[in-house]
């Protein structure tokens, strides 16, 4: 049996090769975030396979799935990376889910995490509680930044990163726009022809 955690090509890339060459039937979440693919079994929030409870953890990717042993082993994959902050890139990727997906992780009691990127993650609470503050405080920065003056999403990464590499730039920018399209579904930003600006100066304009 092949265990796919979610649909991004980095993790699906050789799993129609692996499916063809062993035969076995590929398990995965029932609703497939890629077009062209879907689940020899497809998994629910909860369903056990393979002797792992399967999680649904949307936010990276809106079909990621973790899955959890009874030893307290739990395969966190892109969801919690040890080498680096997850990448939330709209529209797949949504920063509400993220969050909502570390809440989900915090109020379990998983041992040790075993990520698709980097070593393994041996005090994973502590370290999922640093991941949800720090995309609550990026939240907070980018209000404010936009409280100072309206601004496009490139912009934003020049006035709150220090990242130069292109790749990680490119990184910063969609999880900017993760957080942007988060803040205005809650009423806190608003955008017109690419530019965001804070909605609390349009109210002070009215008051």
């Amino acid at each position: 049996m092949i265990v796919l955690t979610h649909t991004h090509s980095d993790h699906r890339g050789a799993c129609d090769e692996l499916k063809e060459k062993t035969g076995a039937p590929v398990a995965a979440f029932h609703a497939s975030a890629a077009p062209d693919f879907t689940p020899d079994i497809p998994l629910h929030d909860g369903d056990e396979i393979a002797g792992m409870s399967a999680i649904h953890t949307p936010g990276h990717a809106s079909d990621h799935l973790c899955f959890a042993r009874p030893d307290g082993i739990l395969f966190s994959a892109d969801h919690v990376m040890s080498w680096s902050s997850t990448i939330v890139s709209p529209p797949d990727g949504d920063m509400a889910d993220y969050c909502a997906s570390l809440q989900t992780l915090l109020e379990r009691n998983d041992a040790i995490y075993l990520p698709g990127h980097g070593p393994p993650i041996r005090e994973p609470k502590s370290y999922v509680a640093g991941l949800l503050s720090y995309r609550i405080e990026r939240e907070r920065a980018i209000v404010e930044a936009l409280k100072l003056c309206p601004s496009n999403s490139w912009n934003l990464v020049d006035r709150l990163y220090s990242k130069t590499d292109p790749w990680l730039r490119m990184a910063a920018e969609r999880n900017v726009v993760a957080h942007l399209l988060k803040l205005r579904r809650e009423g806190k930003v608003e955008e017109c022809s690419e530019i965001w600006r804070s909605t609390s100066l349009q109210n002070a304009h009215v008051s």
